[in-house]
């Protein structure tokens, strides 16, 4: 089902096959009125905790029965993107929070307690918009890299690297660099083995979507959008993959735009001697004509979007018209700001966070 966090109330809502139907349930009580930014679901050690991040502070919901979430820290922060990585040394989940403005906070103890990850070389001041996770191939869910979408480009933590394991990684192979400019998203691509970040910047001369060159994004990013200059315009701040094989990348602007390439496609521009992304073709998805679009999940081909007027699909993209997803009951509150899936196949375990 998609769970919808708003202000003082949770709920549920199970998608079926199109047109969807659904049910809005109450499913939990919020300990208090917050505005809900970031969510990340039981980590990959099963440690059956969920991790919120709020306008006021970090919530764990480490006990799914009770349905109670429980304030972990930093309750003065406003807090943008949550993480959790697996630490061989002390055999716990360190949870990571990027916060707006006031840089990136972990906790090594399950959430007693909570320091700043890092500090100095302006690291101190950085609003933290997304984070994503690279666990090591041996030990399982051991965290390897974190990588960071921030007010100043991108922040790269890498284990090998320690004592000293944190730099920003922001050069351009085709552009200018990307210090200086906010990126709003930031996800990882693998459709071969060898995987790529792909990042947006909404914004600025910078404004487009970017893919690192190779695992490693200090090896250089390019700039993969120059064929659709729609996608600059449009501002783009959200990206998402399907579940097909090869996976689908897509990426919705501030203006409702939506576009979607394979990411077999970029694979194979970028992994040449001389990497060429001036062939890349992008597909235009039908826009928005109600309600403004946030944040997208694909499966199939169904497209799901938050919106400021609920959840709406895309039943056979690309098409010119989103219909809200039907219900027989009514969200509490229908400014729908994030999805997230829940379930490891498909659509059908999904979050949805409210204003």
């Amino acid at each position: 089902g998609i769970l919808s966090f708003a202000p003082n109330v949770t709920t549920q809502v199970t998608i079926g096959s199109a047109p969807s139907t659904a049910s809005w349930e109450l499913m939990a009580k919020q300990p208090e009125t917050a505005n809900i930014n970031a969510f990340q679901k039981d980590p990959v050690m099963n440690s059956n905790t969920h991790i919120l991040g709020t306008t006021k502070g970090v919530y764990l919901f480490d006990a799914p029965d009770s349905n109670q979430w429980n304030l972990s820290g930093l309750h003065e922060h406003n807090i943008l993107s949550v993480e959790s990585g697996f630490d061989i040394n002390s055999l716990r989940q360190n949870f990571f929070a990027g916060t707006a403005d006031q840089g990136l906070f972990k906790t090594t103890d399950g959430g007693s307690t909570w320091s700043r990850a890092v500090t100095g070389n302006g690291f101190d001041n950085l609003s933290i918009y997304d984070m994503h996770a690279r666990a090591n191939d041996v030990i399982a869910g051991q965290l390897d890299f974190l990588f960071a979408a921030t007010s100043d480009g991108v922040v790269e933590y890498r284990l090998a690297s320690e004592p000293s394991p944190w730099s920003k990684v922001n050069n351009v192979l085709n552009g200018s660099t990307l210090a200086g400019s906010t990126v709003s998203s930031l996800l990882e691509s693998d459709p071969t083995g060898n995987p790529h970040l792909i990042i947006t910047v909404p914004d600025g001369p910078n404004a487009g979507v970017y893919a690192s060159k190779s695992a490693n994004p200090g090896d250089g990013w390019y700039k993969i959008d120059s064929t659709e200059s729609a996608i600059a315009t449009s501002q783009p701040y959200r990206a998402s993959l399907d579940d097909q094989s090869p996976a689908n990348l897509y990426i919705m602007g501030k203006n409702g735009s939506v576009f979607s390439i394979s990411t077999a496609a970029i694979d194979l521009a970028l992994n040449t001697p001389i990497p060429n992304v001036l062939g890349l073709l992008w597909v235009a998805q039908g826009p928005f004509d109600t309600g403004y679009g946030q944040q997208l999940m694909a499966s199939g081909s169904q497209i799901y979007a938050a919106t400021t007027q609920g959840v709406k699909e895309q039943l056979s993209p690309p098409v010119s018209m989103w219909t809200e997803v039907a219900s027989s009951t009514l969200l509490p509150n229908s400014d729908v700001t994030h999805l997230e899936n829940l379930s490891d196949s498909g659509l059908f375990g999904a979050i949805a966070f409210t204003r």
